[in-house]
């Protein structure tokens, strides 16, 4: 069993509650499924429970009214709650009196905030309501932070187990007060914990241990990340920002053409125009928006694609140096060569060379 059905925490009662009172209508809670009646809410609303001390709740509603919802706050912090919204128009939210726009685009999406704290949710009729909040308890977040120590902190840019605790440990984030992920936030970390978002919302049966798997480890990632995220945008004067609001469907087609670039297979059929036409943007606009959210061209991030390959092969010792850079595309072997020395800084000669 994974679990109790009468193990529900406090805070969802109290948002049952609510959305009854609100709604004054009868909003139920079925094998962790919040069941709204189809007159009044279109869509589901599910409670994830992977692990004592971390819950997370899916939202994926389209309301008939138009209604304010309010969370009671709690006496102390008993736990804290990450606030994804991956609603395609932007809400109207508001933390301790002052007013949010989340959702819509990616810069302005994310807010951490205490049990503490005040919050309410404006839902306009018609509009999509697309959200994952991640609640984790006071204790839960403390045994994270505190039990695990690893010596090794790995590069911002790389994502592994060992550094969303670590990350955790070394955080000088403030984690009393209420966060908002906006402009002035990287937008690369907006795109992660969007893309992780967006993987629990495809979830849609909470009685599945796999999904409960994923569920979990998305949650745990997208924790680890908005803290590292603003610790080191807190710490580290030199790091890059981004000013423009992207639309999420500008991230998610972005997304969708690095999948194309990393998983090509005939290299002389991947131009501009076929991406352009895949990913459904003009090709300028997508040259554009792919260096303002990467830091690099497309061409750039292509030769990036295929050195990494190259040199995954010849690791592997797989074929030849030429029968390689054939495969990848190059008219010469001296072109390839000279490339992935410039990537590399050795000679791919030299990577065959070494014995098995």
């Amino acid at each position: 069993m994974l679990r109790k059905q009468n193990a529900n925490p406090k805070w969802l009662l109290m948002l049952l509650w609510s959305l009854r009172k609100t709604l004054k209508a009868d909003v139920s809670l079925q094998d962790g499924k919040v069941v709204l009646p189809p007159e009044v809410v279109a869509g589901s609303i599910c409670h994830y429970s992977p692990a004592s001390g971390l819950d997370v709740l899916t939202c994926n509603i389209e309301s008939n009214h138009s209604f304010k919802l309010d969370r009671v706050p709690t006496v102390n912090k008993d736990f804290f709650v990450i606030l994804v919204c991956c609603s395609p128009s932007s809400l109207e939210y508001k933390v301790n009196l002052k007013r949010y726009l989340m959702g819509g685009a990616s810069s302005s999406g994310i807010l951490w905030y205490p049990s503490t704290a005040k919050v309410s949710y404006k839902i306009q009729a018609g509009v999509k309501v697309k959200s994952v909040a991640i609640v984790v308890s006071k204790i839960y977040l403390s045994r994270l932070m505190s039990n695990i120590k690893i010596p090794a902190i790995p590069k911002y840019t790389e994502c592994n187990a060992n550094y969303y605790v670590q990350s955790f440990q070394n955080s000088s984030v403030n984690l009393e007060q209420y966060l908002v992920l906006n402009d002035d936030m990287q937008l690369k970390l907006s795109v992660e914990i969007y893309k992780l978002a967006k993987e629990i919302l495809n979830c849609v049966n909470n009685l599945d241990i796999f999904e409960n798997l994923i569920v979990k480890a998305n949650a745990l990632k997208v924790l680890s990340l908005f803290i590292r995220g603003v610790h080191h945008e807190k710490n580290n004067v030199e790091a890059a920002h981004t000013k423009a609001g992207f639309q999420l469907i500008e991230i998610e087609q972005v997304q969708r053409l690095k999948t194309l670039i990393e998983h090509y297979e005939e290299p002389d059929h991947l131009t501009l125009d076929y991406l352009a036409k895949k990913v459904g943007m003009s090709k300028t606009i997508m040259k554009v928006k792919f260096k303002k959210m990467e830091g690099i061209s497309i061409y750039e991030y292509y030769q990036q694609v295929r050195m990494n390959k190259a040199k995954d092969m010849l690791d592997k010792k797989v074929d030849s140096i030429t029968n390689i850079a054939y495969s990848m595309g190059f008219k010469t072997v001296s072109h390839f060569s000279r490339l992935f020395k410039r990537y590399h800084g050795v000679n791919a000669s030299s990577l065959l060379n070494v014995s098995k």
